[in-house]
């Protein structure tokens, strides 16, 4: 189980130097697909039933290859429903299923239905290796992952990673369908609408292209409220320079992708495939590997380990240095995570492994002093 035995609460720290210009990101793994619009299951501008009993599906798409399948979703609706990733052979011969990381929870905490989802597909057996599931014949269906009951008023998310050979050994196509379900086992007509589907922005850096007050559809560059999609990126990589002698340093993730800010090669576009529109998402789904590099022998004593300040409150990160999970809670404007229980290879490489686990949108700081 997650603890918070390797983080306090310490005041703010200062930042330092800004390395984010001195960062590139790598986009590594493979397509991803995301649902979590709507996010509400019941609706929430448009008010509707975007449930499996009601034909509607929420996100789908075909994908040859690994695929890894993020979903968000919170039930709004007045039925204790289940979320599943469907997939189908579309083929006219049959295939092999292969599953290699999974997590799923639900909870009544949106933050944390995310957390323990992300923790879950870490450390999960068979952590990382592929297993095979199922033959699937053509044309047949089956669930590569289903929640538990959500009741009213909570919060399910799901990540899980598959996929699919040929009876030759190659990669196969599959049709990928996540739903809620209630009683029929499938959906059969269309995708619900993305909802909501308008966004007035709020406030932005003088800088920022995209600028306050204006009202943007989905679909928009500048549109940053929750989308569905598929994308062909599902991880991020980088190799970090640092100087632990020079003072405290800091980089931040999770940036908007019209920010002056955001790490490049943070963010790529993809292509909701139920209304055909380019979106961004603020990299729900995706994970981070960062190998910070550092720059002097001296490493050791000039560290004191590494810290997390807020953009705002009520934010959750969830983080590893060896497999395993570490998170901290809500905290204040004023507060920062220290993570203080460090294990620093003589090598200078010191790897963090991080994701977003969904419930909200802002930008992460790392601060290393």
């Amino acid at each position: 189980m997650m603890t918070l035995s390797d983080c306090e609460k310490v005041p703010r720290v200062r930042e330092g130097t800004f390395m984010n210009g001195r960062i590139s990101l790598f986009r590594t793994g493979y397509t991803l697909m995301i649902s979590n619009n709507p996010e509400y299951l019941g609706g929430q501008q448009l008010k509707q039933q975007a449930l499996a009993d009601e034909g509607l599906y929420l996100y789908r798409d075909t994908a040859t290859g690994r695929v890894r399948v993020f979903l968000y979703h919170y039930n709004n609706t007045k039925s204790t429903v289940k979320l599943a990733v469907s997939v189908r052979n579309p083929g006219k011969t049959g295939m092999h299923l292969y599953r290699s990381r999974t997590g799923i929870s639900v909870h009544g905490q949106s933050i944390m239905a995310g957390t323990q989802a992300w923790h879950g597909w870490l450390t999960n057996a068979p952590q990382g290796q592929d297993t095979y599931v199922s033959a699937l014949p053509a044309g047949e269906s089956m669930h590569v992952l289903e929640s538990p009951l959500v009741q009213v008023n909570e919060t399910v998310c799901g990540v899980v990673d598959f996929f699919a050979l040929s009876g030759y050994g190659f990669y196969a196509p599959l049709e990928i369908t996540v739903y809620a379900l209630a009683e029929r086992i499938a959906p059969r007509l269309a995708a619900a609408k993305p909802d909501p589907y308008y966004q007035q922005l709020p406030d932005r850096p003088a800088d920022d292209p995209c600028f306050r007050g204006q009202y943007i559809e989905y679909g928009d560059p500048c549109f940053e409220a929750s989308v569905r999609g598929t994308f062909p990126s599902c991880s991020r990589y980088a190799l970090v320079p640092w100087d632990a002698s020079g003072g405290a340093r800091y980089m931040e993730l999770f940036n908007r992708h019209s920010s002056p800010r955001a790490l490049l090669g943070e963010f790529e576009p993809g292509i909701d495939a139920t209304t055909h529109k380019k979106v961004y998402v603020a990299n729900y789904g995706v994970d981070y590997t960062l190998q910070f590099l550092f720059a002097d022998e001296g490493h050791k004593q000039h560290l004191d380990g590494y810290f997390q300040n807020p953009y705002d409150s009520w934010q959750y990160f969830i983080l590893s240095e060896d497999g395993d999970a570490r998170y901290c809670g809500a905290f204040a404007k004023d507060e920062a995570w220290h993570y203080k229980k460090l294990r620093l290879a003589d090598s200078r490489l010191h790897r963090l492994w991080t994701t977003i686990p969904g419930g909200f949108s802002g930008k992460q700081q790392i601060v290393w002093k």
